[in-house]
């Protein structure tokens, strides 16, 4: 069986912005290091990495491992006392620290508004330090053909970026799958290609890689801001808010009305919160027994998420802050360089997390996707975000790299976690993911020996 989500009560200031993760042994609370576990692994905690959260935000939510707790301190009610007149100076300053010690920097860019951000902080903080930038970008197109070494050239004229562009081959059988690790199958959405990313940057010398990964769940604007912008007299940002979130007025005036209480209200914010029900993938690519411990798997951790927001009393907003962030994972490395997310770093992402809601929204850019972004839309220069305007999407070569690198997961169907016929299953892209993922894990556990348990 698997065991009951619980957050773990709040400690010590920060606890829930943990750098790396820390395990106990269920039936003796004592510390795990899981360099020394011999085993079992589990397929039913396997299973739970094929819920809707794990697949949209990359997070492990279990270990993998038989009598083994991941501790996950209760996130706090975003308190709203964050200044977000210093959002640069704190981003400036993450990114500095990241950086002490390396003399030669590499910022990973696809062309999009968090990758913007970030590279424009790091060329301030290069140009002051005598530091070395490379720009590393893969040589994807995305689905309206736009290349990507082109529109993070066109970027890096825009900002003023003095730095390197290094193109990095899209052909998925250039690179290997990343190291394997201990804490559970990898949950990148293309895992090669951060193995790439990381052996071109050092190779051109750098021995710090940069992403920008964490953004929209750390800093997009959530939805349910209306009460907020009428309590600041705001009309001309809740004209427009209304405009960009077209949410039912009933869904609206409930929110309005106060935390999140009673089944109707939790009903109908989890409704846009999760669109669908975090387990219903999980049933359809798992065999039927592991499916159905999944879901109900992943009931239990709707409900604990939800208890702990009602417990704080957060409004819908909030609310949707604490969920889109939490469970918390830093990136793990997929090479020898030393990799950091600055947006997820634990004293930036605390201090972030407890900006006023209303401040990640900003009436005054030009596109929905910027407004809802504001405050990295902010970090750019005025008129400089005319590549920006939209989110770029990648389905077309995810497709294909998907195609590259597909298997047969042989040793998840012959240990019954997925059904023979299981490639109807997946709906989405994303679960092709996972399965790979969840595969490439089983075989290195295998390999080194673990016995399996279910």
């Amino acid at each position: 069986m698997l065991p009951f989500f619980d957050w773990q009560s709040p400690g010590p200031a920060g606890d829930a912005f943990a750098a790396r993760p820390s395990y106990r042994r269920e039936s003796t609370g004592q510390p795990v290091r899981l360099a020394t576990l011999t085993g079992p692994f589990t397929l039913t905690r396997l299973a739970t990495g094929f819920g809707r959260p794990a697949l949209a935000r990359d997070v492990t939510v279990l270990p993998p491992w038989q009598d083994v707790h991941r501790i996950r301190p209760a996130p706090p009610r975003p308190s709203g006392s964050s200044d977000p007149g210093e959002f640069r100076d704190r981003l400036a300053a993450t990114v500095a620290a990241a950086a002490e010690g390396h003399e030669c920097l590499a910022v990973a860019a696809s062309g999009g508004l968090a990758c913007a951000a970030l590279l424009g902080v790091t060329a301030e903080l290069c140009r002051r330090s005598d530091r070395r930038l490379l720009v590393v970008t893969l040589d994807l197109t995305d689905d309206l053909g736009r290349r990507n070494p082109p529109t993070v050239a066109q970027l890096m004229e825009q900002l003023g970026v003095p730095g390197e562009l290094v193109v990095v081959d899209a052909r998925p059988s250039r690179w290997p799958d990343p190291p394997w690790t201990p804490h559970g199958p990898r949950v990148e959405t293309w895992p090669r290609y951060q193995v790439g990313l990381a052996r071109c940057a050092q190779d051109r010398g750098a021995t710090l890689l940069l992403h920008g990964q964490g953004a929209d769940q750390l800093l997009q604007a959530p939805p349910y801001l209306g009460t907020e912008l009428v309590g600041d007299r705001d009309w001309r940002s809740l004209q427009q808010y209304r405009r960009d979130w077209p949410t039912p007025m009933v869904i609206e005036l409930l929110a309005a009305a106060g935390p999140l209480t009673g089944p109707v209200t939790a009903s109908a914010y989890w409704s846009r919160t999760w669109p669908d029900s975090p387990g219903e993938r999980a049933a359809a690519v798992l065999a039927p027994t592991y499916a159905h411990r999944a879901r109900r798997w992943w009931a239990d951790f709707q409900r604990e998420c939800l208890q702990l927001s009602v417990a704080q009393r957060a409004s819908w907003a909030q609310a949707t802050l604490m969920h889109r962030l939490f469970p918390y994972d830093l990136p793990w490395p997929a090479g020898d360089i030393a990799v950091r997310a600055p947006l997820l770093e634990p004293a930036f992402a605390r201090y972030a997390y407890h900006l006023p809601a209303r401040s990640r929204y900003s009436a005054d850019q030009p596109s929905s996707f910027l407004r809802r972004r504001g405050l990295l839309a902010g970090l750019l220069p005025p008129g400089r975000t005319a590549p920006l305007t939209a989110g770029r999407r990648f389905a077309k070569a995810l497709r294909r790299y998907l195609q590259s690198v597909a298997r047969e997961p042989r040793h998840s169907v012959a240990l019954g976690l997925l059904p023979p016929d299981w490639r109807p299953g997946c709906q989405h892209a994303l679960d092709l993911v996972t399965v790979f993922n969840c595969e490439n894990w089983i075989e290195g556990a295998l390999q080194r020996g673990y016995p399996v348990g279910h």
